[in-house]
C-alpha cells in the first residue's frame, strides 16, 4: 500500500505544470525559427492558427499563418528593359566608347575616372512587395515534449508566402530603383554630352599640338637645310684657291710641287719629313704655274707632308705618294 502511494504521488509530481499540447508561444517560436530564408530578415509572422492533434510523440501542429514585410522587397530588372520603358536615349554610351578610341594613351588616363563614370551602366531594382505587405503561409511540423520544452521536427510548408524578391541590402549600394530611373538616365545624359565635348576638346588640341610639331618639325628641317648651305658655301670659300700638283725633278730623284692660283696671293709652304723641317713663302701670281723643288732649297720625296696655308683660307695638306 505504501509502495503504491509512493508511485501514485511521482506520478502526480511529473505531470505538475505538465501541458499536452504546444502553448501558443511554443508554435510561434517554432514559425519564427522557419521562416523562409530569403524573408527571414525582413518578415515576422502575424495571426497565427494553429490545429494541433496527438499527443506525446505523436503531437502534431498543423498551422496557418500570415507573413508581414517590415521592409520592401526588390528583383534585378534587365537595363535595355528599363531603358526602353523609360523612353531613355543611351545611344550616347556607344558614341562615347568609340570617341575614346582615338584619344592617346596619357588623354586616356586623364578622362579614365570621368568616361568610366559616365558609361558604366548601374543594376536596376523594381520593387516587388512594400513594407506592410502580407501573404499566408502554411504547413504543419511534429512537436514532443522533452522534460519541460517542447523539440519540433520534421517541419513542411503547404503553401510558401506568394512574396518573391530581396531586400535592398541583398543589392549594390548604387542600385538605382526603376522609380528613380527616367530621372537618373536624365541627369545621366547630361554627364555623358559633357564627357563627350571633354574627349572632342582634347582630340582638337592633341591634333592641334601635332600640327604645331609637324610645323615646328618642318621649320627646323628648313632651317637645318639653310644652316648646311650656309655652311657649305662658307666651306667652299674658305677653300684656298690654288691647284697643287706633283712632277718628276729634271735632276735627281725628287719630285717638284707646282702652284697655280687663280688670284695674286702669298702661300706659305711648309714640309716635314721626320725631323727634318722646311718653311718657305710664295707670291702667286695669278694664272702662272710656281714650281718648287731641290732647286729651290726641298726636292720632295715619298712621305713628305706638305701643308700650304694663307690667313684668308683653309689649308691644304699634300703627302707626297
Amino acid at each position: 500500500m505504501k509502495s503504491i502511494l509512493i508511485a501514485a504521488t511521482a506520478a502526480l509530481f511529473l505531470c505538475v505544470g505538465c501541458s499536452s499540447k504546444p502553448a501558443d508561444g511554443d508554435v510561434a517560436g517554432v514559425l519564427n525559427e522557419n521562416i523562409p530564408k530569403a524573408l527571414k530578415a525582413v518578415a515576422t509572422v502575424e495571426q497565427t492558427k494553429a490545429d494541433i492533434t496527438g499527443s506525446g510523440d505523436d503531437t502534431v501542429v498543423k498551422f496557418k499563418s500570415i507573413l508581414k514585410l517590415s521592409q520592401p522587397l526588390f528583383e534585378a530588372v534587365d537595363f535595355e528593359t528599363v531603358a526602353k520603358s523609360t523612353e531613355s536615349d543611351v545611344a550616347l554610351f556607344h558614341q562615347i566608347e568609340e570617341a575614346a578610341q582615338g584619344l592617346s594613351s596619357a588623354a586616356k588616363d586623364e578622362l579614365a575616372v570621368a568616361i568610366k563614370a559616365a558609361t558604366t551602366k548601374p543594376v536596376f531594382i523594381a520593387q516587388t512587395a512594400a513594407a506592410g505587405a502580407t501573404a499566408e503561409w502554411y504547413g504543419s511540423f511534429k512537436d514532443k515534449k522533452v522534460v519541460d520544452k517542447w523539440v519540433a521536427s520534421d517541419f513542411k510548408t503547404e503553401a510558401e508566402p506568394a512574396l518573391k524578391g530581396q531586400p535592398r541590402a541583398a543589392f549594390d549600394a548604387t542600385a538605382v530603383e526603376t522609380s528613380q530611373a527616367k530621372a537618373w538616365f536624365a541627369t545621366l545624359k547630361t554627364q555623358q554630352a559633357d564627357v563627350l565635348q571633354k574627349i572632342e576638346t582634347t582630340k582638337k588640341l592633341a591634333q592641334k599640338d601635332t600640327q604645331i610639331e609637324s610645323a615646328t618639325a618642318s621649320a627646323k628641317m628648313e632651317r637645318d637645310a639653310k644652316e648646311q648651305l650656309l655652311a657649305a658655301r662658307e666651306k667652299q670659300l674658305r677653300q684656298l684657291p690654288v691647284t697643287l700638283s706633283l712632277r718628276n725633278a729634271a735632276i735627281g730623284n725628287t719630285k717638284t710641287v707646282v702652284m697655280q692660283s687663280v688670284r695674286p696671293m702669298t702661300i706659305r709652304l711648309e714640309v716635314s719629313r721626320g725631323l727634318q723641317r722646311f718653311e718657305h713663302d710664295y707670291q702667286l701670281v695669278a694664272g702662272k704655274p710656281l714650281a718648287v723643288g731641290h732647286l729651290e732649297g726641298w726636292g720632295f720625296m715619298h712621305g713628305d707632308v706638305v701643308r700650304f696655308s694663307n690667313p684668308s683660307f683653309d689649308p691644304k695638306v699634300l703627302t707626297v705618294p
